[in-house]
């Protein structure tokens, strides 16, 4: 795909998982996505695999951000098979706190569709203001 058309889909699957539509956005992903952290967060997998996974992975954002997310794309990065994607997330966490975080996105694309995600972000910040000191 064009490298247009692969920001296209990472646009869509944020607007489906931002509207709480899971399974819209996991018609966006293969059978075998993955989802990595890397970074280590307490209580989560370092990785998220398959649809499943996904589904799983969503579950726990809400637990976290029960009143939902926002991402704020900051800059884009796209080839024919790759889009890296800057932003910064926020929401209201479950304990009440402001959530406001850089991220990094690397997601591959195959076939037109997401095929892994790895996700960079400051895992300190999320720890504190998520889970706990």
């Amino acid at each position: 795909m064009a490298a247009e058309d692969n920001i296209a889909l990472i646009k869509a699957y944020f607007a489906d998982r931002a509207r709480g539509d899971v399974d819209a956005a996991l018609n966006r992903v293969t059978d075998d996505v993955t989802h990595s952290f890397m970074f280590e967060m307490p209580g989560a997998p370092s990785v998220w695999k398959g649809k499943q996974g996904l589904k799983d992975f969503a579950a726990h954002v809400k637990k976290m951000l029960p009143h939902g997310s926002s991402m704020d794309v900051q800059k884009w990065h796209a080839t024919d098979d790759a889009v890296i994607m800057e932003a910064i997330g926020s929401g209201k966490a479950h304990n009440g706190k402001d959530y406001r975080n850089r991220y990094c996105f690397i997601f591959d694309i195959r076939d037109g569709k997401i095929a892994a995600i790895r996700e960079y972000t400051d895992s300190h910040y999320s720890r504190v203001t998520l889970v706990g000191p």
